[in-house]
């Protein structure tokens, strides 16, 4: 969905010197994966410098060939075609999960304007293969719970949708099962060809962040006909993408069924249904291990949307209704199981959570597992978003708490503060555990990963 993105206008870098320069530095200075030296230099024993053009800014710079260079290596199994808070009684004031807040006359980097309170889900294993026929009507599917039912991207103070989604989640050890029902009265679809537009129709997408980094995740959109358009994300938007849109997952397998008939005015439908099974041989690829598929327990960041057009009939066809002053179609609904908090659906780090069970679905029951990392981990993001607004507004990181207004946030379980090392267009907060054992660490194109001590 790439509705609602506002890009930051890039900076312009100065003559070639300055790229070799920082380059130099980063040279010295920077692991393979991009954190900053010191006593806290992360090193690796092979030098990549594709990440640190990423992780200086100088990712305009880096030839678009290597990019999609980059994005190959991450999806070899592709086909090329044309309420979390485990810690929420002890969080210090303002609250960890309360909205990041500003003085709107000078905000400038868009946030999510709801708490931090991610939906959650526990996927069963199914005890056979599941034939995706759209039906949904196997005795594994009808013994899994539906998630809650879809809201409003920008929260529960928007109004509440129309119609009802919602979705269930298997897997086994080949496929990653996801079904979905779409109440609808006038079911309506148009594009025909895979790898169209496919939001401009009303349609229903599914989000993947395996490793929940925020960075190399899937979309996949599909409408009423069952045409389908799957990308690959490099980095959301906000931290300049890009989208890689010249791909199929291979072995993906999609069906629809709809209740009702499809572009018939003047009948009433009761909506469609939508099964995808996606290959785990794909989804590995931006786990970010060598694993094949999750091991029980594991839990990966996911959301849905559903893109919903207001319609009217004109000379017996659908058509989209339109401003009566501008004459352009109404703006779409867009109706997620995550809210954002903002008509952006590319801030994974308020995607819900699900969790891998290894028992069969209807025999037996399994607990979401809440985590301290979670909270720490949203504690970790309020320093970007701040570092964000902060650069925009005085041109510079910042590595100090004060300075960006987080001093008073503790984080059970962590030792709060985060350090903070900055440079001239850069910055990393690292966040140790109280056991030490592990670190997490966030930078200054958000990507947020973990580190093992022990």
């Amino acid at each position: 969905m790439l509705r609602g993105k506002k890009q930051e206008k890039k900076t312009a870098l100065s003559p070639v010197a300055a790229t070799l320069c920082v380059s130099l530095f980063l040279f010295l200075s920077l692991g393979r994966e991009g954190h900053l030296a010191g006593n806290d230099l992360i090193s690796s024993q092979s030098f990549n410098i594709r990440p640190f053009f990423s992780a200086s800014g100088l990712i305009q710079f880096w030839p678009p060939s290597l990019i999609l260079v980059r994005a190959e290596a991450l999806t070899s199994s592709f086909s090329y075609s044309a309420p979390v808070s485990a810690a929420a009684a002890s969080l210090g004031q303002p609250r960890l999960f309360e909205p990041f807040s500003q003085d709107s006359a000078v905000e400038k980097f868009p946030v999510p304007k709801i708490p931090f309170a991610p939906p959650n889900y526990v996927c069963y294993r199914s005890s056979s293969r599941l034939k995706v026929d759209g039906a949904l009507d196997e005795r594994d599917w009808r013994r899994a719970r539906w998630t809650e039912d879809f809201v409003d991207i920008e929260g529960e103070n928007r109004p509440k949708p129309r119609f009802r989604t919602r979705v269930k989640m298997l897997w086994d050890d080949t496929y990653f099962y996801v079904g979905a029902e779409l109440e609808e009265k006038d079911v309506w679809a148009t594009l025909t060809e895979r790898d169209s537009i496919i939001y401009q129709d009303n349609d229903f997408e599914v989000f993947i962040d395996p490793d929940g980094d925020t960075h190399e995740y899937y979309e996949l959109e599909i409408n009423a006909l069952g045409t389908v358009w799957d990308l690959l994300l490099i980095r959301p938007y906000r931290d300049g993408g890009p989208a890689v849109h010249a791909w199929d997952i291979r072995g993906l397998k999609a069906a629809v069924k709809i209740d009702g008939t499809i572009n018939r005015p003047g009948d009433k439908d009761k909506g469609w249904a939508v099964e995808i099974a996606f290959p785990w041989e794909v989804l590995k690829e931006c786990l970010g291990s060598k694993k094949l598929k999750p091991d029980p327990g594991d839990q990966w960041r996911v959301n849905f949307s559903r893109v919903e057009y207001r319609l009217n009939v004109q000379v017996g066809k659908y058509e989209k209704a339109k401003d009566l002053v501008s004459g352009q179609p109404l703006a779409e609904d867009n109706w997620v199981w995550a809210p954002t908090g903002l008509i952006n659906i590319h801030y994974p780090e308020m995607w819900g959570y699900v969790q891998f069970s290894d028992k069969i679905v209807g025999d037996g029951r399994e607990d979401f597992r809440l985590s301290l990392e979670q909270d720490a981990s949203w504690a970790l993001r309020q320093v970007y978003y701040r570092q964000r607004d902060f650069y925009t507004r005085q041109g510079r990181y910042s590595d100090n708490l004060e300075e960006l207004g987080l001093t008073r946030l503790k984080v059970e379980g962590y030792q709060w503060p985060p350090r903070i090392m900055v440079t001239w267009n850069l910055w990393e907060a690292r966040l140790d555990s109280q056991d030490r054992k592990t670190s997490l660490f966030i930078r200054q194109d958000g990507r947020l990963t973990r580190q093992n001590l022990d």
